[in-house]
């Protein structure tokens, strides 16, 4: 069988990307050399924040904020045990800090829920927070954190019910690329496809022979 597409790590992105090419219509096989979640990839871990007021940009917001969308539409597939916790996210540090004006700037260029606290304010809601009487906080109120490994095996669940394909605990050990397409060699054997997507984050420092992954550092 030739496929559409080989997912080549089925980490966060991977395992995202392996359900929503499904649902898409593609013909998907998702491989992995451990079987994922697990605690080799850069998801390992339970929890990440989820910010909708950026300190690092505006630019940002747009894309966080359909993010949040399609995070929201995940964890209705988990409702007794939520991917996304809305508990808030509190952003601190002294009042002329240029990274809070970014915050502050987002949430007023995008009509954000977002409040600011005085650092009295800011001790009297969370006591075992302690700051100097120069800190503010800005408190996203509809931010939270997600449960990462949780999404990760949502959507590989939800990927195979959609008809994907999947291969785990099996390494790719080299990747062809033709006219054709691409073919990847694994322990199992050889598999096709048009194209193929190389999202083995951390362990793309231990690229596969033809892999066109690049090393994080």
């Amino acid at each position: 069988m030739k496929y559409d597409l080989i997912i080549i790590g089925s980490g966060s992105v991977g395992a995202a990307a392996g359900y929503y090419a499904t649902r898409a219509g593609l013909n998907v096989l998702m491989t992995d050399v451990h079987m994922p979640p697990h605690q080799h990839g850069s998801h390992h871990g339970d929890t990440r924040l989820i910010r909708h007021a950026y300190g690092e940009g505006e630019k940002y917001v747009p894309l966080v904020l359909r993010a949040q969308t399609l995070w929201d539409e995940l964890s209705r597939h988990n409702e007794d045990d939520p991917i996304f916790v809305r508990s808030g996210v509190i952003n601190l540090g002294p009042a002329d800090s240029a990274f809070l004006a970014n915050v502050a700037h987002s949430a007023e260029q995008w009509q954000l829920n977002v409040e600011k606290l005085d650092a009295q304010g800011i001790m009297a809601r969370w006591p075992e927070i302690r700051v100097p009487d120069n800190y503010i906080g800005l408190f996203e109120t509809d931010s939270g954190f997600l449960r990462s490994e949780l999404a990760i095996k949502t959507w590989i669940q939800l990927a195979k019910e959609a008809g994907c394909a999947q291969l785990f605990n099996c390494p790719v050990t080299a990747i062809r690329h033709d006219d054709d397409g691409v073919t990847i060699e694994t322990v199992d054997g050889e598999y096709q496809a048009k194209k193929s997507d190389c999202l083995r984050g951390n362990m793309g420092k231990r690229p596969a022979p033809g892999a066109a992954c690049p090393a994080r550092t």
